[in-house]
């Protein structure tokens, strides 16, 4: 089914900018002409091509390349000059400015169509794939993309592919957890079993058997905050806790080591020991070092992606206000009645047509065999044996096997 569904999300699905959620879409420049065609015969309308967008410079050499080109207006932070004036223009360098070529001038008229298509191809063309549209008459303008792309942001996204929604793909995988939505972290209760247990008799448990080392450097920083090792952890201060297990910052605790014949003195900021764990992890090749600190680890859900396994690129898209992931936390029976209810459009309903057809006879089939109260995310491994059995009935019915589905119920 998800095949399906990344399919579907690829060829209707609706994009949105990753930083402004914004609806992002793209318009080929014939799209771009017939929208200004439908303004209706006389119309007003001035082409531009957005050069600079928010950004600071003086932009002499950019100014004089338009006026090398044939341009003769630009427009500069929201006032027109000519550009033949340019060399006198000083604009500040440590400012932002907004800076907008004039393509054309343009009364749509029936005839005309030809002429509108050189202007927008050429705004297109100098505006790196943006064309602005400027109606004198409403008082209005709209910045158009011929990309994908955020006009706000100025962020590009890529194409939608069924890959955009793999969490199998590098190209669709959240990059924090590489598509796999949980990522292995310390964990307090386990670096910190017991809270009856003090300091020296081995509370902090990553470091209960180092005690050669860790031993006199807790010793240290007890002896710093005034502090006994034989208290328990529980009664012990939430500063003082929380400087031994995320560090001291940038307050130094000097730390005496005494061995068997010597001893020496150092002053240093304590790490603490959650950023030590962390750091020996990253730090370690040794796959026995790796094993010994998974002891106190546990699978936690992305902080990034929150369990979805996609890029934010990929979440953001939708079909009827539902992103593919959103859609896979729902029940087969919710599912259904998403596809049965979705409203599309003439366009979308045709692409979609035979795509929607797999997907609700998938549907189903699960439904048919008692499986309506399962998500579609729902995990393998986390599935009974009765369960497992009914997918793979529900599978048979659909490849419509002969003599195949006595055998499964069987």
């Amino acid at each position: 089914i998800y095949d399906y569904l990344r399919l579907l999300y690829a060829r209707i699905g609706k994009p949105a900018c990753p930083v402004c959620g914004k609806p992002v879409t793209s318009q080929s420049a014939q799209q771009i002409v017939d929208r200004l065609m439908k303004q209706g015969d006389g119309a007003k309308v001035v082409v531009l091509a957005p050069i600079v967008r928010g950004r600071k410079g003086e932009y002499r050499k950019e100014l004089a390349d338009l006026l090398k080109d044939g341009f003769t207006r630009v427009r500069i932070d929201g006032q027109l000059h000519e550009l033949a004036d340019a060399g006198a223009l000083k604009l500040d360098k440590k400012r932002v400015h907004d800076i907008d070529v004039v393509v054309d001038r343009l009364v749509v008229r029936d005839g005309g169509r030809q002429r509108v298509a050189d202007s927008v191809e050429l705004a297109l063309k100098k505006g790196e794939g943006l064309v602005r549209l400027q109606y004198p008459e409403a008082g209005s303008e709209e910045l158009l993309s011929e990309r994908l792309s955020c006009v706000d942001c100025g962020i590009s996204l890529p194409e939608l592919e069924p890959r955009t929604f793999s969490f199998n793909s590098p190209q669709g995988a959240c990059p924090t957890c590489s598509g796999l939505g949980q990522l292995a972290r310390f964990d307090l209760d386990l670096v910190v079993p017991d809270h009856s247990l003090s300091l020296k008799d081995g509370a902090v448990a990553p470091w209960a058997s180092k005690s050669v080392w860790f031993g006199p450097v807790l010793e240290s920083l007890a002896k710093h905050y005034k502090v006994s090792m034989t208290t328990p952890w529980k009664s012990l201060p939430a500063k003082f806790r929380d400087v031994v297990l995320n560090g001291s910052g940038d307050e130094e605790i000097k730390v005496v080591f005494k061995g068997n014949d010597s001893s020496y003195k150092f002053t240093k900021t304590f790490e603490g020991v959650m950023p030590s764990l962390e750091r020996r992890l990253k730090e370690t090749e040794a796959e026995s070092v790796r094993e010994s600190l998974a002891e106190y680890q546990r699978q936690r859900p992305c902080p990034d992606c929150a369990g979805a396994r996609l890029r934010k690129e990929a979440r953001v898209v939708r079909i009827g206000g539902v992103a593919i992931h959103e859609l896979t936390g729902r029940s087969v029976r919710e599912c259904g009645e998403f596809f049965r209810g979705v409203e599309l459009d003439t366009r979308e309903r045709e692409i979609a047509e035979r795509i929607l057809k797999e997907i609700n006879d998938r549907l189903g089939f699960l439904d048919a065999v008692g499986l309506e109260y399962l998500t579609l995310d729902r995990g393998a491994a986390t599935l009974s044996g009765g369960e497992g059995q009914r997918i793979r009935l529900a599978t048979q019915i659909g490849s419509s096997l002969v003599g195949e589905i006595g055998r499964a119920h069987v």
